[in-house]
């Protein structure tokens, strides 16, 4: 292998690596306070704030160390020279120099991952105290979480914008633009990052184990950086000069390029997980493509003998949010179709949205290398253009947030992306002399934008009398029926209800009367009406995903959503305990189903209870996925104990119910078509379905539907 094709895998692995290290402790951040795709949202943007506030970092202290290592007659103080002052690495001294700093950074940015990883301990202990000693509204819970998250992240942040600086040194050559193939790396290190990530979790594999287990691969790497005694003799790299603003305008316009993109490419993945059932491995595998794609098109645009020209920018800058909305439009035809069996249709129109990304990333790499020529030539450096991506992506992720909140969010950002299209054509025009291209312009902008939002409206109309109305959350989108009642949620088949399981859950509210925390998508899975010893408060799974059950016996929990209610609710610090807690947020089989079933989650839970209170977890799933419904009730059994397990099993569904602790409560009344087990019993001979953890992804061992079934008719474990 040729020096330099090593220097590049070398950078992209290392890059690769701490990618890789820092989704496990997204995920593990999830594990500290709760595993929601609020929370998801609320790590991704403190950890871009945290590279945002870094980035400055490691060139001063650069300088700092060049300074020590002069006093101490270190050898590599050859390294830091370079460092500081843009070296170009023409001699091999020089790039040999620069092997044994990357060395460095990747052992020092190693520590790092290590610091941030124990500091998700550390923020999950003191995130208890705080909970049980103050009152948090949700609000004030999301900032706390947001602030102790930025600050356990800044290690690795610190790490990750230390390697970048020392891949673009060693990567960029002597000539100006010395950030262009560094920057291509960490994208092409993203979409290896987002396809093992997305393996490892399909797989079940413990996060926390992969995390440190890709922390040793990197000082490995390190001691080969060491050690290497071959160098790569690259010629300096001059890029074709062009006249910019000046550079904090700049800077301005880079983050408002990463905040639109972060935004669209958060509202794919949203759009993959509500219309076509997407888990958080769909949606990395989906980043992974847009990163290769995004890579591909931007090496071709950088590799250009000269840059694009004004009209190819603002074509570009109208085009890429006018052709995001038909492929969301496109999206939503292909959930209709789905949802209503037209597989063949669903299939073509779902090709065509995904086909739509390489154009997007054709016109998106357009945009980004005529701003990153642009901010070299103004005298941009490397930490500064790292700090205004972190930037823009970061204030994305937050604005993403605030629209799932915001009542109105979704018309806002659908507003904000027509705005964008305006504004591009309002700027061509003023940019255009002739009136001929003044007139083409208009006539194209008004075309493109009217086709675009007209198109996207008509298929949201479109699949609201076809499916119900839906409210899209921060994480989980909620669908009312016809009647304006909580139906459930999008991402799935529509769930197999037994009258059996309801009548056995009305069993349990008579023999537990008093206050229940009920924890519903669908008004469906509630025997109704509730009986009058019972007075019930309800939760959706996201706050503003459902809108709240209209019985009169029900009030709305003032927690929020029923995650962030058991992570900052405590009954230590005066929140109001219950007699029961009924759970049924989502089908086992959904692909967010582990962020409600999980152990932690079941746990905190179980906390909201007065001693002796009963907990209650009713879930379903299509006969293919019982195992997903037995992990579920697993769960629950690892986080209280032994319980009581209600199952009605078919070949095309499985209904069940699981409540405990048995020392609590006496075994409900079966029916007709349901069997009651005790958890021990089931578990004994079904052994191989393992518990959620909010540290590895679901599992699928265990029978079918059809199977279960046919153990439960023999008469085994029927009490």
């Amino acid at each position: 292998m040729k020096p330099s094709l090593l220097d590049r895998v070398i950078v992209c692995w290392l890059d690769s690596a701490m990618l890789l290290w820092s989704g496990c402790i997204v995920i593990l951040w999830g594990w500290a306070f709760d595993t929601s795709g609020a929370s998801l949202l609320l790590t991704l943007a403190a950890l871009l704030g945290a590279v945002r506030l870094c980035a400055p970092v490691p060139g001063r202290a650069a300088r700092g160390v060049q300074r020590v290592l002069a006093w101490l007659g270190a050898q590599d103080i050859l390294a830091m020279e370079l460092a500081a002052a843009h070296g170009a690495g023409a001699t091999r001294e020089h790039r040999l120099a620069m092997l044994r700093m990357l060395g460095g950074v990747a052992v020092f940015a190693a520590c790092c991952g290590a610091l941030s990883t124990a500091a998700v301990y550390a923020g999950s202990v003191a995130a208890d105290l705080l909970a049980r000693c103050v009152l948090w509204s949700p609000g004030a819970w999301a900032v706390l979480m947001f602030v102790v998250q930025l600050v356990g992240l800044i290690p690795l942040a610190l790490g990750l914008c230390m390697l970048f600086l020392a891949g673009a040194l060693l990567r960029g050559g002597s000539g100006r633009d010395v950030f262009a193939s560094a920057f291509r790396d960490w994208l092409w290190a993203l979409a290896v990052a987002g396809g093992a990530m997305a393996l490892l979790w399909r797989s079940g594999a413990d996060v926390l184990a992969v995390g440190m287990a890709t922390g040793v691969l990197v000082l490995a790497t390190a001691g080969g950086l060491f050690a290497r005694r071959q160098v790569s003799r690259r010629p300096p790299q001059w890029t074709h000069l062009i006249p910019g603003p000046s550079l904090w305008k700049t800077r301005v316009k880079i983050a408002a390029t990463f905040t639109a993109l972060t935004v669209a490419l958060l509202a794919q993945t949203r759009l993959l997980a509500d219309l076509g059932g997407a888990a958080l491995g769909g949606g990395l595998l989906w980043t992974t493509l847009s990163a290769a794609l995004l890579v591909v098109a931007l090496r071709k645009s950088d590799h250009k003998s000269h840059p694009p020209g004004e009209a190819q920018i603002f074509g570009a800058a109208v085009g890429l949010p006018g052709a995001a909305i038909l492929q969301a439009a496109i999206a939503v035809l292909a959930g209709q179709a789905l949802a209503a069996g037209e597989r063949f249709a669903a299939a073509a129109m779902a090709f065509l949205a995904a086909a739509a990304q390489v154009p997007l990333s054709a016109l998106a790499a357009e945009i980004v290398s005529h701003q990153r020529r642009g901010f070299v030539v103004v005298g941009g450096r490397a930490r500064e253009y790292l700090a205004a991506v972190a930037g823009g992506a970061c204030a994305g992720v937050l604005a993403y947030a605030a629209g799932g909140w915001l009542a109105g969010g979704r018309v806002l950002l659908l507003t904000a992306v027509a705005a964008t299209v305006a504004g591009g054509v309002i700027a061509a025009l003023s940019w255009a002399k002739k009136i001929a291209a003044q007139v083409r312009w208009a006539a194209w902008g008004c075309v493109l934008l009217c086709a675009a939002v007209g198109a996207l409206l008509l298929a949201l109309r479109g699949a609201a009398e076809a499916m119900g109305r839906a409210s899209p959350g921060v994480w989980l989108s909620g669908r009312a029926g016809f009647d304006g009642r909580p139906a459930g949620v999008l991402g799935g088949a529509a769930p197999r209800r037994s009258d059996a399981i309801t009548s056995a859950l009305r069993d349990t509210f008579e023999r537990r009367p008093g206050r229940w925390w009920i924890v519903a998508s669908s008004c469906e899975d509630i025997p109704r009406p509730l009986p009058e010893s019972v007075r019930a408060v309800w939760s959706a799974p996201d706050p503003s995903a459902v809108p709240p059950c209209d019985w009169a016996a029900m009030v709305s929990d003032r927690d929020g959503g029923f995650l962030q209610a058991a992570q900052s609710a405590r009954p230590e610090a005066g929140r109001q305990r219950f007699e029961g807690v009924l759970l049924t947020p989502l089908p086992a089989d959904h692909g967010r189903a582990w962020r409600c079933f999980n152990t932690r989650a079941l746990q905190r839970c179980a906390e909201r209870l007065h001693r002796g209170g009963v907990f209650a977890l009713r879930t379903q799933a299509s006969g293919a996925h019982a195992a997903d419904a037995l992990a579920a009730a697993r769960s629950l059994v690892e986080a209280i104990g032994p319980c009581w397990i209600v199952v009605a099993a078919e070949i095309d569904g499985v209904d069940l119910l699981t409540v405990g602790p048995m020392a609590n409560v006496a075994p409900p009344q079966g029916r007709e078509g349901a069997f009651v087990v005790s958890s021990d019993v089931l578990f004994a001979r079904y052994g191989e379905v393992l518990p959620i953890r909010a540290t590895a992804g679901p599992t699928h061992h265990g029978p079918d539907g059809r199977k279960l079934q046919v153990w439960l008719e023999l008469g085994y474990g029927v009490e």
